[in-house]
């Protein structure tokens, strides 16, 4: 799909230069960084400091030196009056961090994120009661993913997001939804190589009287009476047919007239004491093939008059091109689309109109025992059109992109995956099941929200894969290195030791930056990117802290 593709290729440099940066400048900048600190310099103002840096640290460590002794005495007291116990202990910070060669006390020096991790979160979501209910909980999420995701998605971008909320075009569309009693043009294009002075030909499009109701106009007219399932809202118009009524020397209006001793077309401005009827050879009611193609510029120049509505000039000028010899090439037939207000309703009509130039299609190959043509399209072939086709090709197609461009995505990380991590077959599971996880969690919330699966959701799907990896491989690297005999302990380690920079360098950082396109008076990236990006990051989060902790305490 040209969309991923595209944002494959940037996605792919921006990840070089990263890179590039990080292996680089990011270094300098930090020995940089260093530097200053060990200037005892300040951060923003780094061109400040202390007047004497080791003169002030040996001061406040010869301060906490004499104190020492007095704070022991108070805490150890402290402890006898309350209890003996470890968590007493633990709480008056008799530990050997106080102590002045030591600096300040392990819990100030410890990130406050860290301590949420390993002393709440860490204890809650592995406690015994807490684990089984987390597990059950994501088991049923799944499956209700997978139960909605199907006809609960719609597909289609809806054209009143691309403006901003105070745009005047949201009135017009509007508008044009609410009040159209007709959809736009459709055509149904006859490619060149149909014979249109034959009989065998002209029974296949027309649709007067002694035409079959298995010709062209016959299906449309049949399909225009389902409009809710064609989407053609009615009978298409009919070149052939007009001018058959247009040539008829005993039609009512004559139309078709030449000067009198002459075989020259008579312009319909002209009395009718000038003119006579052309003197047409009918067979069955239609002119033969050399009166076919004689009188047919004639019909595509005349204009329709009050004396002779038939003219074709206005309606079929451009329908009908003809060639140096007055042949006709590629023609078509024109009707209209029933309403068409919300993107599924385009992209059935497409489908619809497709539907009805495939069952013409059949009809004609049935009848005709020539080779079938290569080309793109056939010769003597029907194909349909309408101006917003172009648009909502893609739709036709997008389900089955959207499945291999995610299915390649998965067999990717589970490959890469697998060999960063040893060869662990099973650590290679967690990661890809968590990151299905995601996934089906973002589709689902892609229905509850009324996010359409199209071009720019589907490259946000694939980009939830490549950040799903970030919140799910490195807390199953944690897992497998850790040292704790039993998966309950390691999966404790894991979380303990892994979750804060889960939290910290992925989830909060992402957060912080998608905030802002919440208050952004574009639909577009309200929808698209705020709503998407904030389910990444909170599913993200809740399978890396949570899901796949629990799951590789039972499964690891």
């Amino acid at each position: 799909m040209p969309a991923v593709r595209v944002f494959a290729l940037y996605a792919g440099v921006a990840i070089l230069f990263n890179l590039l940066l990080q292996l680089f400048a990011f270094v300098a900048l930090f020995t940089l960084d260093a530097r200053r600190r060990a200037a005892n310099r300040f951060d923003v103002f780094c061109c400040c400091g202390l007047k004497d840096p080791v003169e002030t640290v040996n001061r406040v460590r010869n301060n906490q030196a004499d104190d020492y002794p007095d704070r022991l005495e108070r805490r150890v007291s402290e402890v006898d009056s309350v209890s003996l116990d470890s968590s007493a202990l633990d709480d008056v910070h008799l530990t050997n961090t106080d102590s002045p060669n030591l600096g300040e006390h392990e819990s100030h020096s410890t990130p406050w994120l860290y301590r949420f991790i390993a002393n709440v979160l860490t204890p809650f979501v592995l406690s015994r009661w807490i684990r089984p209910i987390v597990f059950v909980i994501s088991l049923a999420w799944m499956c209700f993913c997978i139960a909605i995701i199907p006809n609960g998605m719609h597909l289609g971008l809806d054209q009143r997001l691309s403006m901003p909320t105070d745009s005047y075009m949201l009135k017009y569309f509007n508008a044009l939804s609410e009040d159209l009693r007709i959809g736009p043009p459709l055509y149904f294009v006859v490619t060149e190589g149909h014979v249109y002075n034959r009989t065998e030909g002209q029974n296949k499009v027309c649709g007067g009287v002694g035409c079959p109701q298995s010709s062209l106009m016959g299906k449309v007219s049949d399909a225009s009476k389902m409009a809710s399932y064609s989407w053609i809202a009615q009978p298409a118009s009919s070149w052939i047919d007009d001018y058959f009524d247009w040539v008829d020397p005993d039609g009512s209006p004559m139309c078709c007239r030449v000067f009198r001793n002459s075989t020259n077309l008579c312009p319909a401005s002209e009395p009718p004491s000038k003119c006579v009827t052309c003197p047409v050879e009918l067979v069955d009611g239609r002119p033969n093939e050399a009166d076919f193609n004689h009188y047919l510029p004639g019909f595509l120049e005349q204009n329709p008059t009050m004396d002779c509505p038939k003219g074709g000039r206005a309606p079929y000028r451009v329908a009908v091109p003809l060639d140096a010899q007055n042949q006709t090439s590629s023609t078509y037939f024109m009707t209209y689309h029933s309403v068409l207000s919300q993107p599924d309703d385009f992209i059935n009509a497409l489908r619809g109109a497709r539907r009805v130039a495939d069952e013409i299609n059949q009809d004609w190959r049935a009848n005709n025992s020539d080779p079938v043509d290569s080309n793109i399209p056939p010769r003597n072939s029907v194909y349909a059109y309408s101006v917003f086709y172009v648009f909502y090709e893609q739709y036709v197609t997008i389900v089955n992109e959207a499945l291999i461009q995610v299915g390649a995505c998965l067999l990717a990380i589970t490959v890469v995956t697998f060999l960063l991590l040893g060869l662990n077959l099973i650590a290679t599971f967690m990661v890809v099941l968590g990151v299905v996880f995601i996934v089906l969690s973002m589709l689902a919330l892609m229905v509850l929200w009324h996010i359409d699966l199209n071009a720019l959701s589907l490259v946000n799907l694939v980009v939830t894969i490549g950040i799903g990896v970030e919140f799910c491989a490195h807390i199953v690297r944690a897992f497998t290195v850790s040292l704790e005999p039993t998966r309950l302990e390691r999966a404790r380690s894991a979380l303990t030791d892994m979750g804060s920079s889960i939290l910290r360098g992925i989830t909060l950082t992402k957060l912080g930056g998608i905030v802002i396109l919440a208050f952004s008076k574009s639909r577009l990236f309200q929808v698209f990117y705020f709503r998407m990006y904030l389910g990444i990051i909170v599913f993200g989060a809740i399978t890396g802290l949570i899901v796949l902790p629990v799951l590789m305490s039972y499964f690891g």
